[in-house]
Protein backbone atom coordinates (compact mmCIF):
# COMPACT_ATOMS: atom_id res chain seq x y z
CA UNK A 1 0.00 0.00 0.00
CA UNK A 2 0.95 3.67 -0.86
CA UNK A 3 1.49 5.80 1.93
CA UNK A 4 0.60 9.26 1.59
CA UNK A 5 3.12 12.02 2.73
CA UNK A 6 2.11 13.94 5.51
CA UNK A 7 1.48 17.23 4.66
CA UNK A 8 4.44 19.85 4.68
CA UNK A 9 5.04 22.60 7.37
CA UNK A 10 4.75 25.20 4.97
CA UNK A 11 1.44 24.31 3.45
CA UNK A 12 -0.03 23.54 6.33
CA UNK A 13 0.81 27.53 7.78
CA UNK A 14 -0.17 28.51 3.83
CA UNK A 15 -3.32 27.25 4.39
CA UNK A 16 -3.72 28.82 8.05
CA UNK A 17 -2.70 32.01 6.24
CA UNK A 18 -5.41 31.62 3.91
CA UNK A 19 -7.92 30.84 6.42
CA UNK A 20 -6.98 33.61 8.18
CA UNK A 21 -6.99 35.80 4.91
CA UNK A 22 -10.48 34.56 3.82
CA UNK A 23 -11.89 35.27 7.40
CA UNK A 24 -11.02 38.78 7.89
CA UNK A 25 -10.49 39.49 4.79
CA UNK A 26 -7.38 41.86 3.99
CA UNK A 27 -5.76 43.71 6.58
CA UNK A 28 -5.20 47.41 5.65
CA UNK A 29 -1.79 47.12 8.46
CA UNK A 30 -0.46 43.96 5.94
CA UNK A 31 2.44 44.33 3.99
CA UNK A 32 0.31 43.24 0.89
CA UNK A 33 -2.03 46.16 1.48
CA UNK A 34 1.10 48.75 2.13
CA UNK A 35 2.71 47.46 -1.04
CA UNK A 36 -0.21 47.92 -3.38
CA UNK A 37 -0.81 51.06 -2.08
CA UNK A 38 2.16 51.92 -2.41
CA UNK A 39 3.06 51.09 -5.98
CA UNK A 40 -0.59 51.30 -7.49
CA UNK A 41 -2.31 54.08 -5.82
CA UNK A 42 -2.86 56.87 -8.11
CA UNK A 43 -3.34 59.35 -5.49
CA UNK A 44 -1.08 59.10 -3.38
CA UNK A 45 1.79 61.45 -3.28
CA UNK A 46 5.73 60.63 -2.77
CA UNK A 47 6.33 61.26 0.45
CA UNK A 48 3.32 58.42 1.90
CA UNK A 49 4.44 56.30 -1.09
CA UNK A 50 7.68 55.97 0.28
CA UNK A 51 7.02 55.14 3.83
CA UNK A 52 4.36 52.76 2.92
CA UNK A 53 6.42 51.19 0.90
CA UNK A 54 9.41 50.82 3.68
CA UNK A 55 7.05 49.60 6.03
CA UNK A 56 5.70 46.95 4.11
CA UNK A 57 9.49 45.83 3.10
CA UNK A 58 10.66 45.44 6.42
CA UNK A 59 7.39 43.68 7.73
CA UNK A 60 8.98 40.01 8.53
CA UNK A 61 5.37 38.66 7.65
CA UNK A 62 6.68 39.94 4.19
CA UNK A 63 9.88 36.74 4.25
CA UNK A 64 7.64 34.31 5.98
CA UNK A 65 4.82 34.61 2.96
CA UNK A 66 7.35 34.38 0.29
CA UNK A 67 8.92 31.58 1.59
CA UNK A 68 5.84 29.88 2.27
CA UNK A 69 5.04 30.61 -1.58
CA UNK A 70 8.14 29.28 -3.10
CA UNK A 71 7.28 26.15 -0.67
CA UNK A 72 3.87 25.83 -1.72
CA UNK A 73 5.36 25.58 -5.78
CA UNK A 74 8.08 23.81 -5.00
CA UNK A 75 6.15 20.82 -3.35
CA UNK A 76 2.77 21.05 -5.61
CA UNK A 77 4.25 22.26 -8.89
CA UNK A 78 3.36 25.34 -10.37
CA UNK A 79 0.21 24.24 -12.06
CA UNK A 80 -1.94 23.05 -9.01
CA UNK A 81 0.52 25.69 -6.62
CA UNK A 82 0.09 28.84 -8.20
CA UNK A 83 -3.69 29.54 -7.05
CA UNK A 84 -2.34 29.44 -3.22
CA UNK A 85 0.80 31.07 -3.55
CA UNK A 86 -1.14 34.01 -5.29
CA UNK A 87 -3.53 34.42 -2.69
CA UNK A 88 -0.38 34.52 0.06
CA UNK A 89 1.17 37.77 -2.21
CA UNK A 90 -1.77 39.07 -3.66
CA UNK A 91 -4.55 38.50 -1.73
CA UNK A 92 -8.28 39.50 -2.73
CA UNK A 93 -8.57 43.02 -1.87
CA UNK A 94 -5.75 44.56 -3.33
CA UNK A 95 -5.42 46.02 -6.49
CA UNK A 96 -2.59 43.58 -8.13
CA UNK A 97 -5.36 40.95 -7.37
CA UNK A 98 -7.91 42.47 -9.32
CA UNK A 99 -5.39 43.18 -12.28
CA UNK A 100 -4.23 39.42 -12.34
CA UNK A 101 -7.71 37.94 -12.67
CA UNK A 102 -8.51 40.38 -15.04
CA UNK A 103 -5.20 39.93 -17.08
CA UNK A 104 -6.47 36.06 -16.74
CA UNK A 105 -9.76 36.51 -18.07
CA UNK A 106 -8.80 38.90 -21.53
CA UNK A 107 -6.49 35.89 -21.86
CA UNK A 108 -9.10 33.43 -22.27
CA UNK A 109 -11.55 36.18 -23.89
CA UNK A 110 -9.08 37.46 -26.61
CA UNK A 111 -8.62 34.14 -28.93
CA UNK A 112 -12.70 33.45 -28.58
CA UNK A 113 -13.42 37.11 -29.93
CA UNK A 114 -9.97 36.49 -32.56
CA UNK A 115 -12.03 33.71 -33.71
CA UNK A 116 -15.60 34.90 -33.63
CA UNK A 117 -14.25 37.25 -36.20
CA UNK A 118 -15.70 36.81 -39.78
CA UNK A 119 -12.57 36.56 -42.58
CA UNK A 120 -12.45 39.08 -45.26
CA UNK A 121 -12.02 38.22 -48.30
CA UNK A 122 -9.14 38.07 -50.04
CA UNK A 123 -9.62 40.60 -52.80
CA UNK A 124 -11.53 43.12 -50.82
CA UNK A 125 -9.82 46.80 -50.87
CA UNK A 126 -8.60 48.10 -47.60
CA UNK A 127 -10.23 51.60 -46.46
CA UNK A 128 -8.48 54.43 -47.37
CA UNK A 129 -5.70 56.02 -45.11
CA UNK A 130 -7.04 58.63 -42.30
CA UNK A 131 -6.39 62.10 -43.20
CA UNK A 132 -3.83 63.24 -41.24
CA UNK A 133 -4.02 66.45 -38.81
CA UNK A 134 -2.84 69.96 -39.46
CA UNK A 135 0.87 70.64 -38.30
CA UNK A 136 -0.31 74.16 -37.50
CA UNK A 137 -3.07 73.26 -34.84
CA UNK A 138 -1.03 70.64 -33.24
CA UNK A 139 1.60 73.47 -32.60
CA UNK A 140 -1.32 75.76 -31.43
CA UNK A 141 -2.58 72.28 -29.40
CA UNK A 142 1.05 71.79 -27.92
CA UNK A 143 1.56 75.66 -27.42
CA UNK A 144 -2.29 76.47 -25.72
CA UNK A 145 -1.01 73.16 -23.59
CA UNK A 146 2.21 74.52 -22.20
CA UNK A 147 1.07 77.88 -21.06
CA UNK A 148 -2.65 76.84 -19.57
CA UNK A 149 -2.10 75.05 -15.98
CA UNK A 150 -5.64 74.48 -16.32
CA UNK A 151 -5.70 72.36 -19.06
CA UNK A 152 -2.21 70.55 -17.63
CA UNK A 153 -4.09 69.83 -14.94
CA UNK A 154 -6.95 68.12 -17.10
CA UNK A 155 -4.69 66.46 -19.05
CA UNK A 156 -3.35 65.11 -15.40
CA UNK A 157 -6.82 63.81 -14.29
CA UNK A 158 -7.68 62.22 -17.54
CA UNK A 159 -4.39 60.22 -17.36
CA UNK A 160 -5.28 58.95 -13.84
CA UNK A 161 -8.85 58.34 -14.69
CA UNK A 162 -7.21 55.45 -17.08
CA UNK A 163 -5.81 53.81 -13.99
CA UNK A 164 -8.74 53.78 -12.32
CA UNK A 165 -11.50 51.34 -12.19
CA UNK A 166 -14.23 53.50 -11.72
CA UNK A 167 -13.21 57.28 -12.98
CA UNK A 168 -13.50 60.27 -10.24
CA UNK A 169 -16.78 62.11 -10.84
CA UNK A 170 -17.94 59.03 -12.84
CA UNK A 171 -22.44 58.78 -11.84
CA UNK A 172 -22.95 55.09 -11.50
CA UNK A 173 -26.84 53.77 -11.02
CA UNK A 174 -27.71 52.49 -7.44
CA UNK A 175 -28.18 48.61 -7.15
CA UNK A 176 -29.11 45.57 -5.12
CA UNK A 177 -26.89 42.32 -5.22
CA UNK A 178 -29.74 39.99 -5.24
CA UNK A 179 -27.73 36.87 -5.70
CA UNK A 180 -24.31 35.57 -6.17
CA UNK A 181 -23.26 32.95 -8.53
CA UNK A 182 -19.91 30.97 -9.13
CA UNK A 183 -18.44 31.80 -13.01
CA UNK A 184 -15.50 30.49 -14.69
CA UNK A 185 -12.40 29.66 -12.79
CA UNK A 186 -9.89 32.63 -12.24
CA UNK A 187 -6.51 31.89 -10.16
CA UNK A 188 -7.74 28.15 -8.92
CA UNK A 189 -11.17 30.06 -7.36
CA UNK A 190 -14.72 30.70 -9.53
CA UNK A 191 -15.15 34.13 -10.13
CA UNK A 192 -18.65 35.72 -8.32
CA UNK A 193 -20.66 37.13 -10.78
CA UNK A 194 -23.74 39.27 -9.03
CA UNK A 195 -26.96 39.66 -10.43
CA UNK A 196 -27.95 43.03 -9.50
CA UNK A 197 -31.63 44.74 -9.46
CA UNK A 198 -31.08 48.04 -10.28
CA UNK A 199 -32.83 51.21 -10.08
CA UNK A 200 -34.72 53.14 -12.84
CA UNK A 201 -32.58 55.39 -14.30
CA UNK A 202 -32.06 57.83 -17.85
CA UNK A 203 -28.63 56.95 -19.76
CA UNK A 204 -29.45 59.75 -21.92
CA UNK A 205 -32.25 62.25 -22.93
CA UNK A 206 -32.57 64.32 -25.91
CA UNK A 207 -35.75 66.35 -27.87
CA UNK A 208 -36.33 65.66 -31.29
CA UNK A 209 -38.48 67.21 -34.02
CA UNK A 210 -40.81 65.80 -35.88
CA UNK A 211 -40.52 65.80 -39.84
CA UNK A 212 -42.49 67.76 -42.01
CA UNK A 213 -44.66 64.94 -43.03
CA UNK A 214 -45.68 64.45 -39.88
CA UNK A 215 -43.50 61.35 -38.63
CA UNK A 216 -40.79 60.37 -36.41
CA UNK A 217 -40.87 60.83 -32.55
Amino acid sequence: LERTQPMSLALKLAACLLLATAVRGLKMNSWQARLDKATLSVDLGLGSRIRLFAKAVTDPALKADVRASVDILRSSGFAEGHPAAIDLLFPRGTTARADLEGLTALRKQVPEILQSRPSEPSGSSSPGSPTLPDPAALVASFVALATDSQKQQELIDEAKDLLRRTPKGLETPKYVVVRTIDGPLVLGYPEPIELRAYERFKIARTGMKSSAAGEGN
